[in-house]
């Protein structure tokens, strides 16, 4: 029997909103579960093991991600990988949904009780003093299927309540055309229009899950721009090439640099405690041999930036000086997922049945992502595509106040207050 391909798991970032009803092109088969935000009584122990394992997670798919890309500015977003993996281990079995959770870091039993958490940590929504909306972050989970396959009802039931994930029926065999373009507007109007793609899903797919997550913030509650730091600087890009640029002043935030062997980093705050880590290459290094999974996991690490000298009653504060910057991503990061031992999915032994009898497989995973980081704050959107077939210090301590400046091609994670990994990359030129 010829194997069918399965379509595509679509880790997408976008803003949340559910669509219901059919408008010729998709067919709602189940709504997602509403969302609230996390309590901070919620946020046990056993919430931070999964953010910590996502935590590795993102440090790995990152710098596997950037690899070789020597000439270019560079956007990933793990967390929408994460959570695109993890409903695709809810419909998995055998060493497919194994080696999946063993990617994510977690068991089945913490991905099921505690998935909710995680979703819920990296939605948010902010207002100004005037009552408008001034920063967002949300994830949105769908999965379409193929109209005529058959799913079993009670996994569409689980991803619905459990994984917040909303159900659509599609024509990919009969009317692949229409389909795709439902795909398209629905990621297009998810992503307030940065991300306008044609998925080329094609007539064999039988399903494609879709996690979106669009995020937007400010750097301050009046959304004001940053200023520019005085005077000009030499930025080195990754190519030798230097150019004279202007650098946007951050704010203080406590504690000092950290000094790793090859790197140096520090990070930048913004008005909802969202923050931006940059990881600098030392003379003589590269981004590219700076950006390692491991020097990634260091500068998220909060004690490396101990803003005490108890020996000398100092208490330190730093800022950063960066440039704007744009940096986007579009490939298929299947490479990346197999080198983190996730290989089932793509072969012959991939293991849908929990979600439907028929045969199926993954072929690629596509990655498309776009991040935007200027004076007035942040704005990114990320779409991932799996397709398939078949405290404040002492007051007896004085403060001490310094600059990180960053003058040359650099790496970055951008991280909510939870320590979620949102968008990670590299930028090599400005």
């Amino acid at each position: 029997m010829r194997k069918k391909w399965l379509a595509c798991i679509t880790a997408t970032a976008l803003s949340a909103v559910f669509l219901a009803g059919c408008d010729g092109n998709k067919t709602v088969l189940a709504e997602a579960g509403e969302a609230e935000y996390l309590s901070y009584t919620e946020r046990t122990d056993a919430f931070y093991e999964l953010v910590s394992a996502s935590q590795g997670f993102s440090a790995e798919f990152a710098s596997l991600a950037c690899q070789n890309k020597t000439n270019e500015n560079v956007a990933v977003s793990p967390v929408s990988a994460y959570i695109a993996l993890a409903l695709a281990a809810e419909v998995s079995g055998g060493d497919t949904q194994a080696e999946i959770l063993s990617a994510l870091g977690v068991s089945y039993e913490r991905l099921r009780s505690d998935f909710k958490l995680f979703y819920r940590a990296v939605s948010a929504e902010y207002k100004s003093n005037s009552g408008q909306v001034s920063a967002r972050a949300v994830p949105v989970n769908s999965v379409w299927v193929n109209e005529g396959l058959e799913v079993k009802t009670e996994r569409i039931q689980t991803l619905a309540a459990d994984y917040f994930c909303s159900s659509y029926s599609a024509d990919f065999a009969g009317n692949n055309k229409s389909a795709n373009a439902a795909v398209r507007a629905y990621v297009k109007k998810q992503t307030k229009g940065l991300i306008d793609t044609d998925f080329a899903l094609d007539e064999q797919t039988l399903f494609t899950f879709i996690n979106t997550f669009y995020l937007k913030e400010v750097w301050n509650d009046y959304g004001d721009k940053l200023p520019w730091a005085d005077g000009e600087y030499t930025f080195a890009s990754a190519s030798g090439k230097t150019e004279t640029v202007k650098l946007m002043q951050g704010y203080y935030a406590g504690g000092r640099a950290y000094e790793g062997e090859n790197f140096a980093s520090f990070y930048t705050v913004t008005d909802h405690g969202y923050r931006l880590r940059f990881i600098t290459p030392k003379d003589g290094f590269s981004v590219s041999d700076v950006f390692t999974a491991e020097n990634l996991a260091q500068i998220v690490n909060a004690d490396n930036y101990d803003p005490y000298d108890h020996e000398n009653k100092l208490y330190y504060n730093t800022r950063c000086f960066f440039p704007e910057y744009k940096a986007n991503y579009d490939g298929d990061v299947a490479p990346v997922l197999r080198s983190m031992g996730v290989r089932t999915l793509f072969g012959e032994k991939c293991d849908f049945s929990p979600i439907t009898d028929s045969p199926a497989r993954v072929g690629q995973v596509r990655h498309v992502t776009e991040l935007t980081v200027n004076r007035r704050g942040i704005e990114g959107a990320a779409v991932t595509v799996l397709p398939a077939a078949g405290a404040a210090g002492p007051g007896e301590y004085e403060e001490v106040y310094l600059d990180f400046i960053v003058d040359r091609a650099f790496g970055y994670v951008l991280e909510n207050s939870e320590g979620i990994t949102l968008f990670a990359g590299i930028v090599n030129a400005v």
